[in-house]
């Protein structure tokens, strides 16, 4: 019993001996039966003493037999193990490539670590290209996403979208420049976009002039932006019709042409306003031509002057007087026209006052008989002339010898003389009184004549 298995072997003390198998192994002499090769290492051969560990990063499990035994942990793989690169994933040993366009991180473990590249997106076990009017910005495992609004991409496998062109839009997922329509007020010129000008409006990236008497701003975007000009009427966004003579309009916009009001006129079409008739004028609204501009009352000519003295004046008509007759200045109908001293109206004239009468004033009156004792020889008379002293007339005298001597007195020549002593006068005349008789002075009648002493 002194006798005892070596190391590598087991048995009874005393007994035979035998070799542990590979996989197990005994590391010192005695009865002890052989110890199986723990996990991770191995003993390829019969009455091992110790067993050989696995590489780093492997495994095994106890009482393995051999160096194939170890295998890799997951992300590793090849003798010795080594790490999974990028782009790979490591398995029970095994390096497995991702699909194309993909990729994983170094010491991935499965496939599920592959991921589709950006640009790309998994298409069963397989990555594809984005599709037009699609990005995908990241890698990861994530789908394309449409493009945003205001943007496109022409080509697939696109990693970002391009802008629109200034001042234009799309819609989401756009997969061509064209797709970038104009914003509104603005209008497309080969890919760029333009701001409307002025006079038109612009939508869906196409340009509209207004009618040709209308305008609109700078950036307009429909019809109706179009307002017809000063001098033009129509609903906005249609066509504009000039405001007739004797009408205005002196702004833009929808609203009607207004008629010029009273004492203005315009005439011409499509006027801002009125021209005013001049001073001392009228004319009715809505009037068309100077023409209508008539002077007022006591008012003649281009321009209207006042009416002189000696005519009338109605609707700008100027009318003398008839001969012989004056008006005051500005008068305004024919009465106004009085004869003048010395005449008096006959029919619509004036005629000159007859022999025996006179008329002293300007006016409308008649002329009147000369008063008694006085008299006119001549026609037209603005005055009778006074009988010679001592002697009268009738009223309405007409001659100088009109004029009788007064009683007492007898006619000399066209003088009347008081009747001397011894006369007796009358009508004019003297007769003397008997030889021897007398009478005082200024008698009137033959009885005055006494028989002297």
């Amino acid at each position: 019993t002194a006798c005892q298995c070596n190391a590598g072997y087991t048995g009874y003390n005393g007994g035979s001996c035998s070799a542990c198998a590979a996989g197990s192994y005994k590391s010192a002499a005695g009865p002890a039966a052989c110890d199986q090769c723990p996990a991770n290492t191995y003993t390829e051969t019969a009455a091992s003493l110790g067993c050989l560990s696995c590489g780093a990063n492997s495994a095994s499990p106890a009482a393995s037999t051999s160096s194939a035994a170890c295998v890799c942990a997951d992300g590793y793989f090849g003798v010795p193990c080594a790490v999974c690169a990028a782009g790979t994933y490591c398995t029970g040993g095994v390096r497995t490539f991702c699909p194309a366009n993909a990729q994983s991180p170094a010491q991935s473990t499965s496939a599920a670590a592959c991921v589709c590249n950006k640009g790309y997106e998994a298409s069963g076990s397989a990555c594809a290209l984005c599709g037009a009017g699609k990005y995908k910005a990241a890698d990861g495992s994530g789908s394309c996403g449409n493009c945003p609004a205001n943007t496109y991409t022409v080509a697939t496998g696109a990693t970002s979208c391009e802008s629109c062109p200034a001042d234009s839009f799309s819609a989401e997922g756009s997969h061509l420049v064209s797709s970038c329509g104009c914003a509104v007020g603005y209008y497309a010129q080969g890919t760029l976009c333009k701001i409307c000008p002025k006079g038109s409006w612009c939508s869906n990236g196409a340009k509209t002039d207004c009618d040709g008497n209308a305008d609109s701003p700078e950036g307009s975007s429909v019809a109706t932006a179009c307002q017809c000009n000063a001098g033009y009427t129509g609903y906005n966004g249609g066509s504009c019709s000039a405001c007739a003579a004797g009408s205005y309009k002196s702004a833009a916009g929808p609203a009607a042409c207004d008629q010029c009001p009273a004492n203005t006129y315009t005439e011409t079409a499509a006027s801002l306003g009125c021209l005013s008739c001049g001073a001392n004028s009228a004319s009715p609204a809505a009037s068309t031509s100077s023409a209508a501009c008539v002077c007022a009352d006591g008012y003649f000519g281009v321009p209207c002057a006042v009416c002189a003295a000696g005519t009338y004046c109605t609707g700008g008509v100027r009318t003398f007087c008839p001969a012989n007759a004056q008006s005051p200045a500005q008068s305004t109908s024919a009465a106004a026209c009085v004869c003048n001293k010395g005449y008096e109206a006959s029919g619509s004239a004036c005629a000159l006052c007859g022999a025996g009468k006179y008329k002293a004033a300007d006016g409308s009156g008649s002329c009147g008989n000369c008063p008694a004792n006085t008299y006119t020889v001549a026609t037209g008379a603005t005055s009778c002339e006074s009988c010679p002293a001592d002697s009268f007339s009738a009223e309405g005298s007409h001659l100088v010898s009109s004029c009788g001597c007064a009683v007492g007195y007898y006619a000399q020549g066209t003088l009347c003389k008081i009747c001397p002593k011894g006369s007796w006068c009358s009508n004019g005349a003297k007769t003397d009184c008997d030889g021897n008789a007398d009478s005082p002075e200024g008698s009137s009648v033959a009885t005055a004549c006494q028989c002297n002493a």
